[in-house]
C-alpha cells in the first residue's frame, strides 16, 4: 500500500486542480498567476513563535500561501474595487484526523484578508472576502518546505473526508476565489467553529467579478497614492473539531505582499518570510518601531482572541497622532466599544476610524463608529448595541478596525479597553496613551512665561473653550485653572491678575 499511495495521491492532486464535478464546479475565469506557489511551495524559513507541534486533538494551521489571483474590477458609485483570492495550504499539526466533510458543517472554512501599513505607521485592513468552504482533503505528504507536516499519516488513498495527522491539503488561488464555494462570515461562530450548512446566504450563487471575493478599493493599492506603504495578506482556517480541542488560536498566517500592475488593474505578489500562525497585526511592530501589539481574550480563558495594538507618531509641531488597531481573530462575542485613557483638558482633534466594508449581501450595517473625548477617555462605540440592532457594525471575527486621534501631548503607558457586543465582558491591556502634561499655570499662550501676552488666551479660555483650543492647538487650557478647582471660571480672574502683577 505504501508503494501505491504516492502515485494515487499525485493523481488526486491533479484531479483536484482540474476541478471535476465530484469535487466542485469549475471556478469562474480569473487572472491567476502563471506560477502557483501552492504547487511548488516557496523555500522560506517560518517564524514559529512558540507554536507547539502536535497539539492534542485536531489542529489545522495555514501551512503556506499562494500568490493571490486577481479577477477584475467593478465600479460602485465613485469607487472602483478590484477582486482577489489567496491560495492556501492547510496542515493538520494535531494528534487526530481533522474532519473534512463537504456535505455538512464538519469541514473548515477559510478567511482571506488584505492589510496595509501606511507611511505614517497606521495599520489598517483594506479588504476582505467571503469564506471558502473546503472539500476533498488530499493527504499530501513529504513535508512542506517550511517544516510543517513533515510526516503524513493518510486516512485514505485520495480524496478524503478527514485530513490525516501531519498531512497537508492545497487549494490554488483560483480555487479559493470560486464564487459557488464562498459563504458568508455572518454564519460562523468562530469561537466554537459552528456554522449552518448549507450556508444561509447566496448558497452556490455566483455574480460579477468582485462578488464574494476579497474587495479592495484601487485607491488603497495605487502606489502613487500610497508611497512607502507596506502590505500584508492573511488567511485562516476555522473548523469545529479544531475549536473544540482548544486549538483555534493558531490557525491564521500572514505574508508581506507587493503591489504590481498598472492602475486600476493592480496585482498582488508575495515577498519575505511566510509567517506561520502569525496574524498580520503582529508584524506591525516589525515595520513600525514603537508599535505595540498585545493579545487579550474576550470569550473566556484562551477563548475569543483579540489583538490590541498602538503606535504614536510625533508630528514635529507640538502634536502627536495616536493610532490603534483592534483585530478580532475569533471572538464570537465581538467588540462594541474601544477606549483609551486621555487626561481631561487636552486638545484632542481629528478623532476617527477606518474599517473594511462587508459586501455581497452580508447583513451588517457598515456604519462608522462614533468617537468622543470626555471623562478622561477617548472612546469609540458601534452604531448600535446588540439589543438595538443585532446586525450593527460590531468588530466581528477575522476583522480589524483602526482608530486614531491627534493630541497636544506625547505618550505614556496607559490603559486600553474593549467591551463586548454580545455580553458584558471586557478586556484591557497597556498601550501608549496621551500623558498628563506639565502645565505652567497662567501660561495661556504656552511660550514658557506668564506675561501680558497671556491675557487674550485667558479671556478666550474663559469665554470660549472651543475657540481657545482652535486658536492655541498645542496649549493646555488647564493653565487657566488658577485656583485649582478643575474649572476655568470667573473665580480664576483674581488669581490670574496676581500672576501678572505680583502679590
Amino acid at each position: 500500500m505504501k508503494k501505491l499511495f504516492a502515485p494515487v495521491c499525485t493523481i488526486a492532486v491533479a484531479l483536484a486542480f482540474a476541478a471535476p464535478a465530484a469535487f466542485a464546479t469549475t471556478p469562474e475565469a480569473g487572472t491567476a498567476p502563471a506560477v502557483e506557489p501552492v504547487e511548488t511551495v516557496d523555500n522560506v524559513t517560518p517564524q514559529l513563535d512558540g507554536i507547539n507541534i502536535e497539539n492534542a486533538g485536531a489542529d489545522v494551521v495555514t501551512g503556506n500561501m499562494a500568490v493571490p489571483a486577481a479577477f477584475g474590477n467593478v465600479t460602485v458609485g465613485a469607487d472602483t474595487f478590484r477582486s482577489f483570492s489567496i491560495g492556501t495550504t492547510s496542515c493538520n499539526i494535531g494528534t487526530v484526523p481533522l474532519n473534512w466533510v463537504q456535505s455538512n458543517n464538519n469541514h473548515p472554512v477559510i478567511s482571506q484578508d488584505v492589510y496595509r501599513i501606511n507611511s505614517q505607521g497606521r495599520f489598517e485592513q483594506i479588504g476582505m472576502g467571503w469564506l471558502k468552504h473546503s472539500f476533498c482533503a488530499l493527504q499530501s505528504q513529504g513535508g512542506l518546505p517550511n517544516g510543517f507536516c513533515a510526516s503524513c499519516s493518510p486516512t485514505c488513498g485520495g480524496c478524503c473526508s478527514t485530513l490525516g495527522v501531519g498531512c497537508w491539503d492545497p487549494y490554488t488561488s483560483a480555487r479559493n476565489g470560486s464564487q459557488n464555494l464562498l459563504g458568508p462570515r455572518s454564519d460562523i461562530n468562530a469561537t466554537t467553529g459552528a456554522f449552518p450548512y448549507p450556508y444561509t446566504i447566496a448558497f452556490n450563487a455566483t455574480g460579477n467579478a468582485i462578488y464574494k471575493r476579497i474587495q479592495v478599493n484601487v485607491n488603497d493599492l495605487n502606489p502613487a497614492l500610497n508611497a512607502g506603504a507596506i502590505y500584508y495578506v492573511q488567511t485562516g482556517y476555522v473548523a469545529r473539531d479544531d475549536a473544540l480541542a482548544g486549538n483555534g488560536n493558531n490557525n491564521v498566517s500572514s505574508r508581506q505582499a507587493l503591489i504590481g500592475g498598472v492602475s486600476p488593474n493592480f496585482s498582488i505578489g508575495l515577498t519575505g518570510t511566510f509567517n506561520t500562525t502569525i496574524p498580520a497585526i503582529r508584524r506591525w511592530p516589525v515595520h513600525t518601531p514603537g508599535a505595540v501589539v498585545n493579545q487579550v481574550f474576550l470569550d473566556g480563558a484562551n477563548l475569543g482572541s483579540i489583538d490590541m495594538g498602538g503606535f504614536v507618531r510625533d508630528n514635529g509641531d507640538g502634536t502627536w497622532t495616536y493610532n490603534y488597531a483592534v483585530y478580532n481573530m475569533n471572538s464570537h462575542n465581538s467588540v462594541y466599544a474601544f477606549e483609551v485613557d486621555a487626561p481631561s483638558g487636552l486638545n484632542i482633534t481629528n478623532v476617527g476610524m477606518t474599517f473594511p466594508k462587508y459586501h455581497s449581501g452580508e447583513p451588517y450595517t457598515n456604519n462608522a463608529w462614533t468617537g468622543s473625548y470626555s471623562g478622561g477617555k477617548v472612546r469609540w462605540i458601534a452604531d448600535a448595541t446588540l439589543a438595538g440592532n443585532p446586525n450593527a457594525n460590531a468588530l466581528r471575527w477575522s476583522t480589524t478596525y483602526t482608530f486614531f486621534f491627534t493630541a497636544n501631548v506625547g505618550p505614556t503607558n496607559g490603559n486600553a479597553r474593549i467591551e463586548a457586543f454580545r455580553t458584558a465582558a471586557t478586556a484591557s491591556t497597556t498601550l501608549p496613551v496621551p500623558s498628563t502634561p506639565s502645565v505652567l499655570i497662567g501660561d495661556m499662550n504656552c511660550d514658557g512665561i506668564v506675561s501680558v501676552g497671556d491675557i487674550a488666551g485667558f479671556v478666550l479660555a474663559l469665554t470660549d473653550p472651543a475657540g481657545y483650543a482652535s486658536t492655541y492647538p498645542t496649549c493646555n487650557i488647564n493653565a487657566g485653572d488658577i485656583n485649582g478647582d478643575s474649572v476655568i471660571s470667573v473665580g480664576d480672574i483674581a488669581g490670574f491678575v496676581t500672576l501678572l502683577t505680583g502679590p
